[in-house]
């Protein structure tokens, strides 16, 4: 039978399979590795390509927005000196016209003391320097009523004072610019109210005029920012520029304010004699412009970023992170399309990796968020996948052994009962043929010696099996007597065609060993047997010792049919046989009663097809 050899062909079989599976998961892991690689060096080239573009994009847009800060800063350095100059200009007109207010009021009062004095004089006093007086008022507006607000008289007026009787209403609010003068001329109480003078109106008009035509001016040079100039309670317009009519009615106004305030705060300033006065304006269209030009090219460049960054699932969000600007790397946007799923998403992909803040010119603070790759992903559960695969194959080469075990265990004691009955065998059917020749009457003293041999061959095969699997002991023996004794047992036992020879040095015929006979013997057979198997009916058995210096060498070598090259170095394996019957015990039993009891060596010394083989026992000394 062959199944040692098929076991071993198994085994052979399940080491491929093993070397398969580890030069494949070894092939699949540096495979991984080098898609990792190149997946890697082209995503830091892609990356170090946008970074450069990135900080090209920046100190662009730094360098330029830093000349508008500097543009816009020293406009408004101009506007604030103009404002300083006009402030100061200002101040002195309202000083100046402050004087000629006190003038005009002044001179009203000496007018009313003269018209008094005048008006009660006697006859024949000096009266004319009060009538100069009288007389020399060409240009204050007067009106002279009586405590019931009837007029008596007026002078320098642009009304008909004998039409009007009475001053009230508008007229009388015309008047009240400035607190009425109470005049006593004895008794007779006159109420005096006047107004600027002619060349007062005149000169404050000019000057009016004039500031009017400055913050025109100013709002003019503004170039292409649109600037409101209202009061403070921001529901009057004085001026404007740049800006659409249609927003200045009373129902857009609020909005427009508030917008213009929430990109600058207003400017506070005092112009003329006015209350304070709000400027508000907003950026200029070429400011907005480029910043629109800037914002697409930087959304542009987020975009080519997450595109390229294909195998990574990435998004980019705002400083929030309640909205995405950008995203790629098999991200959809089905996936954030709720408030919920977008909260979802950053929580899933915050716990993979740590955000990564960029700060983008316009745009302010973003947040780039990504996830592991598919790839990376596969070599992270790459080992996991690997270590069941091995330990399912480990599993299964343990059931195979052990079911290999068992098997084995069954076919060695199949084996040893198969070698039992070889063993045997010969002294067996030499026994049955020496009482068939008592039966038929002959006898000798050859035939006692021969039937004590074969019945001393049968104990010695029970003492055999006996001792298999103990240590047995070793005795000192005289090495040629033993091999003589196994050899002339053969003999008369095998074929008369089949030759005998054996060989000692003369050193060695006499040279005592430590030896079990009984196990050395039943190795000597053993080799004998296989040659007479390969031989056939006929051929020559040379049995040779040797000396080997430490060792002793003993060679068997028979003229058989050889074994193959490719079977020597399995010979001794248990199972291996070439015999159809055989259980390929024979072998294994000799080696390892020589190696393991005896602590020698035996191995084929050289095999020829068709012309022999020679086996090679060493013996220590």
């Amino acid at each position: 039978m062959k199944l040692y050899t098929n076991i071993r062909k198994w085994r052979w079989i399940l080491l491929g399979l093993a070397v398969v599976i580890v030069l494949a998961s070894l092939w699949y892991t540096n495979l991984l590795v080098s898609k990792i690689k190149l997946e890697e060096e082209r995503k830091v080239r892609i990356w170090a390509e946008a970074i450069e573009r990135r900080v090209g994009l920046v100190n662009y847009t730094d360098d330029y927005f830093e000349k508008l800060k500097r543009v816009e800063r020293e406009r408004v350095r101009l506007w604030t000196e103009a404002i300083r100059q006009k402030s100061t200009v200002v101040t002195y007109t309202n000083d100046f016209f402050e004087k000629i207010s006190n003038e005009e009021r002044k001179r009203v009062e000496l007018w009313a003391e003269a018209n008094r004095i005048v008006s009660k004089a006697d006859t024949g006093q000096e009266l004319s320097f009060y009538l100069q007086i009288l007389a020399g008022n060409t240009t204050i507006p007067i009106v002279i009523t009586d405590e019931e607000g009837n007029i008596r008289t007026a002078a320098n007026v642009d009304f008909d004072p004998a039409k009007v009787k009475k001053l009230s209403g508008a007229l009388k609010k015309e008047f009240s610019g400035f607190a009425p003068i109470v005049s006593d001329n004895f008794g007779l109480i006159n109420v005096i109210y006047y107004r600027e003078s002619k060349l007062y109106t005149e000169l404050r008009t000019m000057l009016d005029e004039l500031t009017e035509s400055f913050i025109s001016d100013i709002v003019a040079n503004a170039a292409s920012v649109p600037v409101l100039v209202t009061d403070t309670s921001r529901t009057k317009v004085i001026t404007s520029g740049n800006i659409d009519t249609s927003l200045l009615s009373q129902s857009n106004l609020p909005g427009l304010i508030a917008g213009m305030e929430q990109e600058n705060p207003p400017i506070a300033i005092t112009l003329g004699g006015r209350t304070p006065s709000l400027v508000f304006y907003e950026n200029s269209r070429f400011y907005n412009t480029l910043k629109e030009i800037i914002d697409n090219h930087v959304q542009k460049f987020l975009e080519e970023v997450v595109s390229d960054a294909s195998a990574i699932p990435v998004i980019i969000t705002d400083s929030t992170r309640s909205k995405v600007v950008a995203f790629g790397g098999g991200v959809s946007a089905a996936e954030f399309d709720t408030p919920d799923k977008l909260q979802a998403l950053v929580k899933n992909m915050t716990s993979h990796n740590p955000p990564i803040e960029i700060n983008l010119p316009v745009q302010g603070k973003r947040f780039i968020l990504y996830e592991d790759s598919f790839l990376l992903t596969q070599i992270r559960y790459y080992p996991v996948i690997q270590f069941l695969i091995i330990g399912l194959f480990i599993f299964a080469i343990y059931i195979l052994l052990n079911l290999t075990r068992r098997s084995e265990q069954d076919q060695v004691w199949a084996g040893m009962a198969r070698e039992a009955a070889h063993q045997l065998g010969t002294p067996i059917s030499s026994l049955m043929a020496w009482i068939e020749l008592l039966r038929s009457g002959v006898t000798s003293a050859e035939t006692t010696v021969e039937i004590t041999k074969d019945i001393d061959r049968l104990e010695a095969i029970a003492e055999r099996f006996s001792k298999i699997g103990s240590t047995p002991e070793l005795q000192q023996e005289c090495l040629y007597d033993v091999v003589c004794e196994s050899v002339d047992y053969m003999r008369v036992r095998t074929s008369r065609k089949i030759t005998y020879t054996l060989y000692a040095e003369e050193q060695l015929r006499s040279i005592l060993i430590p030896l079990n006979k009984n196990l050395f013997q039943w190795v000597i057979e053993n080799l004998l047997r296989n040659a007479v198997d390969a031989m056939g009916t006929e051929g020559v058995i040379a049995i040779s010792l040797m000396d080997g210096g430490k060792n002793i060498l003993i060679d068997v070598e028979d003229t058989g049919k050889g074994i193959p090259k490719s079977k020597l170095k399995i010979v001794f394996t248990p199972g291996y046989t070439t015999k159809k019957r055989g259980w390929g015990l024979g072998l294994s039993l000799s080696d390892r009663i020589i190696r393991k009891y005896h602590k020698g060596k035996i191995f084929v010394k050289s095999s020829i097809p068709d012309r022999g083989t020679t086996f090679r026992i060493v013996l220590a000394k």
